[in-house]
């Protein structure tokens, strides 16, 4: 992770706040794999994920309307797409890409 990626959208608390693409609310395969993902992260880390409200001002939108599994890697401020296509609707996939949204880049990107 670069000095200058930001690691979660609330540094202080590890709190993320989400929302589901409108085109993507009765997508029960994506829900029931954002579920299994953010209870393993919850579980497993310091991160908490919360729905969206309007005071949330940086967030993740999770949609599947483009092909393939993809995030930014850090917080880019305002909506932020996740991308989970039809592929994607596992648990750990989807885990994965929340991870990069959040600032954790794959092993062999490191720069040490």
């Amino acid at each position: 992770m670069s000095p200058e990626t930001t690691f979660a959208f609330d540094n202080k608390r590890g709190v993320i706040p989400w929302t589901l693409d409108t085109e993507d609310e009765n997508n029960r395969s994506l829900i029931k794999a954002l579920k299994g993902a953010m209870d393993t992260l919850n579980n497993e880390t310091n991160l908490v994920f919360k729905k969206r409200t309007s005071k949330d001002q940086n967030y993740l939108v999770f949609t599947s309307k483009d092909k393939g599994c993809f995030s930014y890697v850090g917080m880019q401020g305002g909506r932020q797409e996740v991308n989970l296509s039809k592929g994607c609707y596992v648990p750990m996939i989807a885990a994965h890409e929340i991870l990069h949204a959040i600032g954790m880049e794959h092993e062999q990107s490191r720069e040490d």
